[in-house]
């Protein structure tokens, strides 16, 4: 198995790291305080939402069983 290259660790740390805290961030610009708890709520949303589907191999392929 091949080792992530750094350009995309970063970018999978980063996509992580934007899907977690944008919604808080733009929720907080946009409505105040309270922006901000609603855009935690939608980040934690967004987070349980994709926590449903297996990892893909890098390849493509699927997974042969």
């Amino acid at each position: 198995m091949a080792a992530k290259s750094f350009g995309e660790e970063f970018r999978d740390e980063f996509t992580g790291k934007a899907i977690m805290w944008g919604p808080a961030i733009a929720g907080a610009v946009l409505l105040g305080p309270v922006g901000i708890a609603l855009g935690l709520a939608a980040s934690v949303a967004l987070v349980a939402s994709g926590g449903d589907n297996p990892p893909q191999p890098s390849s493509g392929d699927p997974h042969k069983d």
